[in-house]
C-alpha cells in the first residue's frame, strides 16, 4: 500500500497512481499552448503540486514549451523566488543565492532576464509552474507592481493557489495578469475509488471499506489519504465518521461564535501564526483577540501548536488537530 499524504511527483512510480483532473490539466495545457498565464485555484489538498509536477511529465509530448517547476513555498521573498525560477531556468546558482542576504527584487529580476535573453535560438519557451510564493504579498508584487516587467520576459506562468486567497491574487493590478484562471473540482466517486484502488493494489481491501472512504473523504485527494491512513494504520471505523464530525462541529460551536468561527478559517487557511494577515483579515480581528480565540480552541483539544522559523524569525504556528471537522 502507498498511503504517503505528500503531492505526487513528476516520477515514473508516482505519476502511476496519479488520478483523475484531465478537464483541469487540458484546461491548463490549452492556456499555455496560447501562451496565457494561468493561475490555478484549489482548496488545500486537492492535488495542486500534483497536477503541477503532472504537467512537468505531460509537457514532454508537447510541441513549444518547457517546463520549469519551481516550489514557491522555499523562497523567502520576491526576490529569492526570481532567483529560484532563474536557476531552475537554465541559469545556474547566483552569486547570490536565496536566503543568502538581502537583494533587490529588480536586480533579481533583471537577472533572470539575462538569463531568459541568453537562451539560444530556436529553442523552447519556457513555463513556469510555481507551486505557491512566500505570501500573498510576495505575489502582489510579483504580478501587480511588477507585471509590466514579467510580460516583457519570454515566459508563462502557471500559479497554483489556495483558493481562499483568490482575491489576494486578483486585486487590481495583478488581476490583468492571470489571463485564464482554472479552479480545481472535487475528485468524482469513479475518480476517487481508483484513487484509493491504485494505491492499495497488491492488498486484499473490502470494497465496502473502499466506498466508506469515498463517502467521507469528499473528493479531496488529501482527506482521502488521510482517511485512508487512519483505516489502515490505526484501524479507524469510519461508518459513523458523518456523525463524530457533525459531535465535533457541536462541541466546537459550544465553545461560542468565535471559536465556530475560527475553525472554520483554519480549515481553510491550514496552519497559521496569530498574525498572519490573511486570518485578521478575514476574522476583522486584532493579533490579541486571535491568539484568545485559538487558545481557548487550542485548550479544548481542537487545535495543536508548534513553532517554526519563519523570515529568520521564531514564530508559533496553529492547526487544526486531525480529529477536527
Amino acid at each position: 500500500m502507498e498511503w504517503t499524504g505528500r503531492p505526487l511527483l513528476a516520477t515514473r512510480r508516482d505519476q502511476e497512481v496519479f488520478v483523475g483532473f484531465s478537464t483541469e490539466l487540458e484546461a491548463v495545457r490549452k492556456a499555455v499552448g496560447a501562451r496565457l498565464n494561468v493561475l490555478l485555484l484549489g482548496e488545500r489538498g486537492s492535488g495542486k503540486s500534483s497536477m503541477l509536477h503532472r504537467l512537468t511529465v505531460n509537457a514532454a509530448s508537447d510541441d513549444g514549451w518547457t517546463p520549469v517547476f519551481v516550489d514557491g513555498h522555499t523562497a523567502d521573498s520576491a526576490a529569492d523566488l526570481l532567483l529560484l525560477v532563474r536557476e531552475r531556468a537554465g541559469g545556474g546558482r547566483s552569486p547570490r543565492t536565496p536566503g543568502s542576504f538581502s537583494i533587490d527584487t529588480t536586480d533579481a529580476l533583471d537577472e533572470l532576464g539575462r538569463t531568459i535573453d541568453s537562451r539560444p535560438a530556436g529553442v523552447p519557451r519556457l513555463v513556469v509552474l510555481l507551486d505557491g510564493v512566500p505570501t500573498t504579498a510576495t505575489a502582489h508584487l510579483l504580478f501587480g507592481r511588477l507585471r509590466d516587467q514579467l510580460w516583457q520576459l519570454n515566459l508563462t506562468w502557471v500559479i497554483a493557489a489556495d483558493r481562499n486567497e483568490r482575491a489576494e491574487y486578483l486585486t487590481p493590478p495583478a488581476d490583468a495578469f492571470f489571463e485564464a484562471i482554472v479552479e480545481i473540482a472535487p475528485l468524482s466517486d469513479e475518480e476517487a475509488l481508483q484513487l484509493l484502488e491504485r494505491r492499495c493494489a497488491g492488498a486484499d481491501v473490502p470494497l465496502e471499506v473502499l466506498h466508506s472512504i469515498v463517502a467521507a473523504g469528499a473528493g479531496v485527494p488529501r482527506n482521502l489519504v488521510r482517511l485512508a491512513q487512519e483505516v489502515f494504520v490505526s484501524d479507524k471505523q469510519l461508518k459513523d465518521e458523518k456523525t463524530n464530525q457533525e459531535q465535533l462541529r457541536r462541541a466546537i460551536d459550544e465553545l461560542g461564535r468565535p471559536a465556530a468561527m475560527l475553525a472554520v478559517e483554519l480549515a481553510q487557511l491550514g496552519p497559521v501564526s496569530a498574525s498572519d494577515q490573511r486570518l485578521l483579515t478575514r476574522t476583522g480581528w486584532s493579533r490579541p483577540r486571535a491568539v484568545q480565540v485559538l487558545r481557548q480552541l487550542e485548550e479544548a483539544g481542537f487545535v495543536e501548536s508548534g513553532s517554526t522559523i519563519q523570515g529568520g524569525r521564531r514564530r508559533k504556528l496553529y492547526w487544526l488537530s486531525r480529529s477536527a471537522p
